[in-house]
């Protein structure tokens, strides 16, 4: 087992304060939109979108196409399988939104994980909060293209502050 260097620490503790940053504007934003919207956006999906999103960089499930697309076609199971099978058994509807997730995403190639989590969770949602499951729907897609710019956008200033800290590094050294 290789030991852990310091570059390995810092890296975490920046993407944990990337995910927290990420995540924290992503909760308060959605609120107002939700509010705005009549609808929810906020998922227990996105937390473990968080999670593989900055531990895991540069995965093929966090790709931008794999989590937006994830999303979409797993809340579109969901509510398909909660306006269809949910009447007659919910049990079924649970399996069947979660295997159709998955031949979704193995079909257009976008798997992303928290998906499955989707697709149960607009199975499961109380009659008002999922309503007919259209406007759920467009909650969580606008979900996670804004999750999505967010991450996006503290990534790049992170980078950004992590550059010109290095030149300021480099300069202080080469003065001494």
């Amino acid at each position: 087992m290789k030991p852990e260097s310091a570059n390995d620490d810092t890296a975490d503790a920046l993407a944990l304060i990337a995910a927290v940053a990420t995540l924290s504007i992503f909760v308060a934003m959605a609120r107002l939109v939700e509010t705005a919207l009549d609808t929810s956006i906020v998922v227990g999906s996105f937390g473990a979108t968080t999670i593989l999103m900055f531990a895991l960089q540069g995965v093929d499930v966090v790709r931008p196409y794999n989590v937006v697309l994830g999303h979409v076609v797993s809340v579109t199971a969901g509510v398909l399988c909660r306006n269809f099978v949910a009447p007659s058994s919910i049990d079924a509807a649970l399996v069947a939104s979660v295997a159709l997730t998955l031949a979704a995403m193995l079909t257009l190639r976008c798997t992303h994980p928290p998906g499955g989590a989707v697709a149960m969770i607009c199975v499961l949602a109380p009659d008002e909060v999922a309503g007919d499951g259209v406007a759920l729907a467009f909650g969580i897609a606008l979900g996670s293209v804004g999750y999505l710019m967010i991450a996006k956008l503290v990534l790049a200033t992170l980078a950004l502050v992590g550059q010109r800290s290095r030149t300021s590094t480099s300069r202080a050294a080469k003065r001494f």
